[in-house]
């Protein structure tokens, strides 16, 4: 297994994490009459899940390879199916 689908694999688990950390049975561990620095901890709590997803996100958005602007740059299609404009075009002429 290549790192590129492992980061996809990272990528697609993510919202994963999220809904299992959001998930009433785990907002009830932070559910008590707590504060930190003034601020209830299960708001504490959904602010610094909702925080790090984010950060999360945007250090695996970095990592994986970005197809689109490799196909606007000419780059090979990852899937390997033509373009519309190879699709459009002609087959060029062979002599022979």
């Amino acid at each position: 297994m290549d790192a590129g689908n492992r980061l996809h694999e990272r990528a697609l688990a993510l919202p994963v994490l999220g809904f299992v950390l959001l998930t009433p049975p785990v907002l009830a561990i932070f559910g008590r009459a707590a504060y930190v620095l003034g601020v209830p901890v299960s708001y504490a709590y959904i602010f610094g899940v909702w925080l790090g997803l984010i950060g999360l996100g945007a250090a695996l958005a970095r990592r994986l390879p970005d197809s689109a602007a490799r196909r606007g740059a000419g780059g090979p299609d990852p899937s390997g199916s033509p373009t519309a404009a190879e699709r459009a075009a002609p087959d060029a002429p062979t002599e022979g």
